[in-house]
């Protein structure tokens, strides 16, 4: 009897990053691993939740200028989460993903 209510095999998606956790110095090793298709998603859905929170805000108007997109650039790890990019990161960071909302 065939049962089509078994799992699937779960997709997997090859990223090539950093190791989470690892420092940003010109030392990272850079790795390649397959990932759960599930759990990145998962991961960017929570990202991109956070974003959302951040961005959450009444923006002033600045004379007769008003606010017209946010840009975020994040990194996504060789085991599928993504980090928001801060100040300094320079070159490590250009391979990176970016965000762009638009109200």
């Amino acid at each position: 009897m065939n049962d089509e209510s078994t799992s699937q095999p779960s997709q997997k998606i090859t990223i090539v990053g950093t190791v989470s956790g690892a420092s940003r110095d010109s030392t990272r090793d850079i790795v390649e691993r397959a990932a759960d298709v599930t759990h990145v998603r998962e991961n960017f859905e929570r990202f991109l939740n956070s974003l959302k929170e951040i961005i959450d805000v009444e923006v002033p108007h600045v004379r007769s200028f008003e606010l017209d997109e946010v840009a975020f650039s994040a990194e996504i790890s060789a085991s599928g989460d993504f980090k928001l990019l801060g100040v300094g990161v320079g070159v490590q960071a250009n391979g990176g993903v970016t965000f762009t909302l638009r109200p």
